[in-house]
């Protein structure tokens, strides 16, 4: 018991030491820190040149579902890109749209429980006829009624391997 006072005594006074010292904060990785411009939440660090544009951009704006109605697919339909679109197919488009397989479609039974109203075969005649602008636009932007938006979780050439895959079912449930 009598060592336990002292001995706190003296941690106390060397940790108040150690905060107190002028060069304890300013390791040298971190001096830049201290006098340096601090960035505005929000900011970027630069701002663009003006009239550049990124490289590999869109040569077109994509503002809405109608506005891709024309637009003709960039992605070449390769093996590669309708892997990589059943991929993405399987991931997003399954619960809802189902299976498609020995060109047969079946619906999924989380749709047949949860939707309102029966999902779309994509391998149909009235999604055959549609273009592949169309087709992308419906998938970037959402449906009309109950298809949600995946623009803000699928790259544009992402999309773009989904039709691919899709134009790919058409083709083989024909």
């Amino acid at each position: 018991m009598r060592f336990k006072l002292p001995a706190f005594a003296l941690a106390m006074a060397l940790g108040a030491a150690a905060a107190l010292s002028p060069g304890a904060y300013a390791l040298p990785f971190n001096s830049e820190m201290l006098g340096g411009q601090q960035l505005i939440t929000g900011k970027i660090m630069r701002p663009k040149p003006a009239g550049s544009v990124a490289r590999g951009s869109l040569e077109r704006v994509i503002e809405t579902r109608e506005s891709m109605a024309n637009a003709v697919n960039p992605v070449p339909s390769s093996e590669l890109s309708v892997k990589r679109g059943r991929r993405l197919f399987e991931v997003n488009c399954i619960p809802c749209h189902g299976t498609y397989s020995d060109g047969k479609w079946e619906q999924s039974p989380l749709a047949q429980i949860q939707m309102p109203m029966p999902s779309i075969d994509l391998s149909a005649e009235g999604t055959r006829q549609r273009s592949d602008g169309f087709i992308f636009g419906y998938i970037y932007f959402g449906g009309v009624a109950i298809m949600p938006s995946y623009g803000w979780k699928l790259s544009h050439p992402e999309v773009w391997d989904i039709v691919n895959y899709v134009r790919k079912i058409q083709n083989t449930n024909r």
